[in-house]
């Protein structure tokens, strides 16, 4: 009877051992399989869109809409514009005149508002703008002083007409302002303008 219960603990404590080993192994498989499974939900969340880097890309595409939409209403004229050439044929309208060149302006491009420049007149000094564009556009020069005053256009609204040049003798040195702009609200500039002097 002593031997078999001596068998009994025996075995009785080699099952308890190899269960603890069991549990003991079992539990570290339990830790990897949470592991990566957590990894798993990071790498989830990563690849999910960020709005907030959506956006960029969507202005983006709308400023692409936009232009096409400009280039539409620009003048097939305006794209092949060459303010240069007008520039030319004004300067060699000068050489009869008895004026001498001072600068050029190129009128090009869309905009809706005037183009604008400043130039210091010389009191005794008489000046000359000219400018040149294409037929249609009715383009035109208004000239101010420097108080702001307009003293001079290529436009009279008495006979509703445009001239291509005005002339002034300046009386008062000061900055005076030169303003290109459309008479009926024109988007498109396609044309050149040159300023001229005679003492």
């Amino acid at each position: 009877m002593k031997k078999l219960l001596i068998a009994f603990v025996f075995i009785g404590g080699m099952l308890g051992k190899s269960l603890a080993q069991q549990k003991t192994t079992t539990t570290p498989q339990n830790t990897k399989t949470e592991q990566k499974t957590g990894t798993q939900t990071q790498k989830t969340t990563k690849t999910q869109p960020d709005p907030k880097k959506q956006q960029p890309e969507t202005k983006k595409e709308e400023k692409k809409e936009i232009k096409k939409e400009v280039k539409k209403e620009i003048n097939p004229r305006i794209e092949n514009c060459n303010p240069a050439g007008y520039i030319t044929d004004i300067t060699e309208s000068l050489k009869a005149s008895g004026f001498k060149f001072l600068r050029s302006y190129k009128l090009e491009g869309v905009s809706n508002k005037p183009i604008q420049h400043e130039y210091t007149f010389s009191k005794g000094t008489t000046y000359t703008i000219r400018v040149a564009s294409y037929l249609d556009s009715r383009l035109k020069v208004i000239l101010y002083d420097p108080e702001g005053r307009a003293i001079a256009s290529t436009y009279n609204a008495d006979s509703d007409k445009f001239y291509p040049s005005i002339q002034i003798q300046c009386n008062k040195t000061g900055v005076y302002k030169i303003s290109f702009e459309h008479h009926f609200n024109k988007r498109d500039f396609c044309g050149g303008a040159i300023l001229a002097f005679k003492r």
